[in-house]
């Protein structure tokens, strides 16, 4: 915890402090996203767990921004992985 606190402003480790949650836990946060945002019924919840892994911010961004949309959202997904990978062959001069 002292190491969560020490690095948490320079964006070290505050991004693992919660946001992988385990299988259990994460199907709470689920269950009450969808309660409170209306939607995403049609979503399995194994789905979810093997696209999110866990990952409370992914599943924030999948309600609200996508409206539950899957498809649109992993395609994204894939299209940033892309892009960064594109750019790292730039930076690194691999081409």
């Amino acid at each position: 915890m002292e190491l969560a606190w020490k690095y948490r402003g320079k964006g070290g480790l505050m991004p693992m402090l919660l946001w992988n949650l385990p299988r259990d836990a994460f199907f709470d946060v689920v269950h009450e996203v969808r309660r409170q945002l209306m939607g995403g019924a049609d979503v399995g919840f194994d789905m979810l767990c093997q696209l999110l892994g866990g990952n409370v911010r992914a599943l924030m961004d999948l309600a609200m921004n996508y409206g539950w949309d899957l498809r649109t959202w992993l395609r994204n997904v894939v299209n940033h992985i892309r892009d960064l990978m594109y750019r790292e062959v730039v930076i690194l001069n691999f081409t």
